[in-house]
């Protein structure tokens, strides 16, 4: 009976064991997945959004608008203090003309002075304008050691020498400003002369202004910093 049943195909296959269940499985599922690269080349793609044409001819136009735009910012920026009417040395000289003439040749500022609206309430100001066409300038201050005293050199619209009580040479500030000519022509001087502390600066320009700021540390201190600014020498030498 088992021979017949085997010649007709009837005959009961032996059931599968787990692993070979698993490799059949396998081979089945590659068989009905394609490879990756395949499925990756049948997905759809994105496709970027079409640049309108008449924005790609105003695209060198607006550039060009932005290049002059910002040429133009800086330019006026760089400018603006050069031609301005009433620049920082017009408001100073203002503020020289209405302050008061210490013995020494400083002028001290009114604490709310106009020409100078973002300094410290807390420092006394004194200023003296210069022009080396009439001579060299000569600024000096005897320092204690024990209150702050700043002077700096503007011309130019710049900055071109600062120093403090703390470069005063034996509790004495001496600076002398000129022209390269003037400078030279001290230093001739000196060729026979003991050496000197002075300091001696070029001035990039002939017209200027010297601003010394004296700090009070309590509100009350205010008069004493004032009263240091009136010790403090500028004056024109020679020519």
């Amino acid at each position: 009976m088992r021979v017949i049943l085997s010649r007709v195909g009837f005959e009961r296959t032996p059931p599968l064991r787990l692993g070979a269940r698993l490799r059949l499985a396998r081979r089945k599922l590659a068989v009905a997945l394609p490879p990756a690269h395949v499925l990756a080349a049948r997905l759809p793609r994105p496709r970027m959004p079409a640049i309108p044409e008449r924005w790609l001819e105003a695209t060198p136009y607006a550039l060009a608008t932005l290049l002059v735009a910002g040429v133009t910012h800086i330019a006026s920026v760089l400018i603006l203090p050069a031609v301005a009417p009433r620049d920082a040395a017009a408001r100073l000289a203002e503020a020289v003309r209405a302050g008061d003439l210490a013995p020494g040749g400083l002028t001290l500022l009114a604490p709310d002075a106009a020409a100078l609206p973002y300094e410290d309430p807390a420092l006394a100001l004194g200023a003296c304008l210069f022009d080396l066409r009439k001579g060299a300038l000569r600024v000096t201050a005897d320092v204690d050691g024990e209150d702050w005293l700043g002077v700096s050199f503007h011309a130019g619209g710049r900055v071109f020498h600062a120093l403090s009580d703390r470069a005063a040479l034996k509790g004495k500030i001496d600076v002398v400003i000129g022209d390269a000519a003037q400078i030279a022509a001290l230093e001739d001087e000196d060729d026979d002369a003991p050496p000197t502390q002075q300091a001696r600066i070029v001035a990039p320009e002939a017209r200027g202004f010297v601003l010394v700021r004296s700090l009070a540390r309590r509100s009350s201190d205010m008069a004493l910093a004032r009263a240091r600014l009136q010790r403090v020498g500028c004056a024109q030498i020679g020519k």
